[in-house]
């Protein structure tokens, strides 16, 4: 009887992950009051609506999937970035969800020749003079960086980055983050936060010469968790 419960239990995990693998869109219920920064994506040409562009290396690949964006990169870097001002201690808590189905080969942002991600949503905080001042908070899916670590990035010394998912979650799967900004700021900055100035999503593969791919649903701030 116990083998019966066990081979039974086995299955039904088999068929729970099989069917977020299958899912086609994240299923996200934004509630009333929050401060949405995208509930499904539309594009404005080859932009999604609302957001920049941003190039750094090579030609970005954007497109629309479900009501949900996709970015994929074959040794480029490039981000998309929304403009906003409101204070993270109002709005303490982001939300998103995110698909991640390639990661860089051997992506590890611990070092510069290496730090490819397919998943990189940031937070930033302008202070005069901006370009020299903006501090950055990131929240990746790595490759090779267990999920759990947090730093200063090796490309800016303002940027500090949380680990949230890594190459021990499987790709294909829809996974829903949540994190309080408000504490990671202060915890990794030891500061106030400035208002929030804007969010960006980037993408990158070209320091490891490989690809990556990853989709995004909405994204949105609320006041509790």
């Amino acid at each position: 009887m116990k083998k019966f419960w066990l081979l039974l239990l086995l299955l039904y995990l088999v068929c729970a992950t099989s069917l977020a693998r299958g899912e086609t869109k994240p299923h996200s219920t934004i509630p009333q009051g929050a401060f949405v920064i995208v509930s499904e994506w539309s594009l404005d040409g080859d932009t999604p609506k609302g957001f920049e562009k941003e190039i750094k290396v090579g030609l970005p690949q954007v497109e629309l999937e479900n009501g949900c964006i996709r970015l994929l990169s074959k040794e480029s870097s490039y981000g998309l970035k929304k403009k906003v001002k409101f204070s993270v201690k109002d709005y303490p808590y982001v939300h998103w969800s995110w698909q991640a189905r390639t990661l860089p080969k051997g992506g590890d942002f611990r070092k510069k020749q290496t730090d490819d991600q397919a998943g990189q949503l940031y937070l930033l905080f302008p202070r005069f003079p901006a370009k020299l001042n903006t501090r950055i908070l990131g929240y990746l899916w790595e490759n090779e960086t267990p999920k759990g670590t947090s730093g200063t990035s090796t490309a800016w010394s303002k940027l500090r980055c949380i680990v949230l998912r890594d190459k021990t979650d499987p790709l294909g799967a829809w996974y829903k983050e949540s994190r309080n900004v408000y504490e990671d700021y202060e915890r990794l900055f030891k500061e106030e936060p400035p208002n929030l100035g804007s969010v960006a999503l980037y993408i990158n593969s070209q320091h490891t010469a490989s690809d990556a791919e990853i989709l995004y649903g909405p994204i949105y701030f609320t006041r509790e968790p």
